[in-house]
């Protein structure tokens, strides 16, 4: 009895879990030098800037990652926060990378329609995950 009492407080602990977080919108990460984590106020370099039910929130990567790490965010959220990641280390962007950064400048300076942009980015994103599929990473 006393299991299926834990059962039920703890699906009912999940059922609003779920209730409150319903959107998420990673943002960017900055590089901000020498600086402290606006969450906890631990010391670091970068701040992961991101907007979950409509609050915007910063926190540094582990904050962020303890913070958004049981989100449902989808494998373009997860996507895009790579390629912010790989940016603001300066890292090398691969072909993909490329063409969705220029597509996000098409879409920055009013060049093409919003949703034909998406649909390109979908596509890009698509032909990523096939690639990555057949080479098993």
């Amino acid at each position: 009895m006393k299991l299926f009492v834990v059962y039920i407080v703890y699906m009912v602990y999940i059922y609003r879990k779920l209730e409150i977080m319903t959107t998420f919108k990673f943002i960017e990460i900055k590089d901000c030098g020498h600086t402290s984590c606006p969450h906890c106020g631990a010391e670091g370099r970068y701040i992961y800037t991101w907007e979950m039910d409509g609050k915007v929130c910063s926190a540094m990567a582990g904050c962020y990652k303890a913070l958004t790490g049981k989100l449902e965010k989808g494998e373009d959220v997860r996507y895009f926060e790579l390629l912010a990641e790989k940016q603001a280390k300066n890292k090398p962007l691969n072909g993909w990378d490329k063409n969705i950064m220029r597509l996000q400048g098409f879409l920055a300076e009013g060049k093409y329609s919003a949703e034909w942009v998406n649909a390109k980015i979908a596509q890009v994103l698509s032909e990523r995950k096939m690639f990555l599929a057949k080479k098993r990473w």
